[in-house]
């Protein structure tokens, strides 16, 4: 079994904007201390028409983060089940190897 390089596991942030960058801009990490400026002069209507599309976007980040996470832990659970594998065969090989050698130490005594 070949060996294979371990998951890349991103940091929070970079995970938020990943998953919210493709949901709903605004709420991005490095946009979020502009949204007061950008939006100080929209009405109470407008304001509580971004709020529901903003808990719209959260909602939808959480289902996409659900699934980012599930499918980090596959790449994980597989890693650690190639990882595993890979050091039983080496031991293998090497137990192989001892064996062999023993065997030869017991015919060259006959």
């Amino acid at each position: 079994m070949s060996q294979i390089d371990p998951p890349v596991i991103p940091s929070g942030q970079e995970i938020y904007d990943l998953l919210m960058g493709k949901i709903e801009s605004d709420l991005l990490s490095k946009n979020l201390d502009g949204l007061e400026e950008k939006y100080k002069n929209e009405t109470p209507e407008e304001k509580e028409e971004r709020k529901n599309r903003y808990n719209k976007a959260f909602a939808q980040y959480h289902k996409e983060l659900d699934e980012y996470l599930a499918g980090m832990n596959q790449k994980i659970v597989e890693y650690k089940r190639i990882s595993i594998q890979s050091l039983e065969n080496r031991n293998k090989e090497k137990e192989e190897v001892k064996l062999a050698e023993i065997e030869k130490q017991i015919q060259k005594e006959k």
